[in-house]
């Protein structure tokens, strides 16, 4: 899927430097209206991480209520997601942030993401 993510430079960097801040090493890809070109200027940006502890997913929610982002953040970890939720991101999502990894039905995020 040749997808990208309908935010504004200044919005991806404040994203990536609280992806970066508070949770290295993990993969994070956006999905929903920002990805399938339906977003208004208020839509919602959702977010699915993988490799993340619940602590970590928790303080990701609380910094991204507090950040300046004229839009609300809505982040899910992929390892608690039920299989029919995975199964849409998996077909409309992007890679946001992190090294994309390899994957399979049974375990990781994504396999047919684009990065942006």
């Amino acid at each position: 899927m040749d997808a990208s993510v309908a935010i504004t430079d200044r919005e991806r960097s404040e994203i990536e430097e609280i992806l970066t801040r508070l949770a290295p090493g993990t993969t994070t890809w956006a999905y929903g209206s920002r990805v399938t070109g339906r977003a208004r200027p208020t839509s919602d940006l959702d977010l699915v991480v993988e490799g993340a502890s619940s602590a970590t997913i928790g303080a990701l929610r609380e910094a991204f209520e507090e950040c300046s982002l004229p839009f609300r953040v809505d982040v899910f970890g992929w390892e608690s997601l039920p299989p029919d939720h995975k199964s849409i991101i998996r077909v409309s999502s992007c890679l946001l942030f992190g090294a994309e990894q390899a994957s399979d039905d049974d375990g990781g995020g994504p396999d047919e993401t684009s990065a942006v």
